[in-house]
């Protein structure tokens, strides 16, 4: 089974870690100025941050070559919390999802609160195809980061698996109950209204958020409305 829901922040390919997200960091150069420099007490070494760098540029051309590059960071630099990220993710996108998720499960050690390696958790979980394993996974993602969109859809989408729609939509009301002027908070309800077939659910929610300055819920009220 796969229960994936949304769009762009939910979307089945994988991006490697936070530094890959950035849209500030879209060069190497980018890259080599966020690892520059003498590394601080604890940090990873400057060897260990040199073959991570390496290793970030060939993996589109050269996966197998990237993972080597990271496990060798890894040895030295047991505790570098974003290459374990990035291992995590790689693995997964080359079918590993064993390896994938251990890697996962050794940065969720160094960081509970990392989504990415949540994210990693949780597909690959699905991709063992282990049901009490996903959503074991995806409590302790809830649980670490209650509030984060991917966090609240994968257990709205795990709800609605088991056909249990209100428990789905109780979990993605309570950001919203808690923050009900951030906008933001409106978006996994009216998504998961929308992929369910509650089509005046979804566009009242959307609505909602356009009211607190969302463009895109906005955009997206008057594509429902046409």
């Amino acid at each position: 089974f796969v229960f994936i829901l949304g769009r762009s922040n939910t979307n089945p390919s994988i991006v490697p870690s936070e530094v890959g997200r950035s849209a500030a960091v879209t060069a190497p150069a980018d890259l080599r100025a966020i690892f520059a420099g003498a590394p601080e007490e604890g940090s990873p070494s400057a060897s260990s941050r040199r073959h991570y760098f390496d290793a970030r540029l060939v993996f589109e051309t050269a996966p197998p070559a990237a993972i080597s590059l990271l496990r060798l960071v890894l040895e030295e630099d047991p505790e570098f919390e974003t290459a374990w990220d990035d291992l995590g993710a790689f693995l997964l996108t080359t079918g590993s999802a064993e390896e994938a998720r251990s890697s996962a499960s050794r940065c969720l050690h160094l960081n509970p609160r990392n989504v990415s390696c949540h994210t990693t958790m949780v597909r690959s979980m699905q991709a063992i195809q282990s049901a009490d394993g996903a959503f074991a996974s995806i409590s302790d993602c809830l649980a670490a980061v209650p509030h984060h969109p991917f966090c609240l859809k994968q257990g709205a989408a795990f709800y609605a698996s088991k056909q249990d729609l209100t428990h789905a939509v109780l979990l993605l009301e309570n950001p919203i109950a808690i923050d009900p002027d951030n906008g933001r908070n409106y978006l996994p309800l009216a998504e998961f209204y929308e992929i369910s077939g509650r089509r005046e659910s979804s566009k009242a929610t959307y609505a909602q958020a356009c009211g607190l300055g969302i463009d895109s819920a906005c955009t997206r009220v008057n594509e429902l409305n046409q």
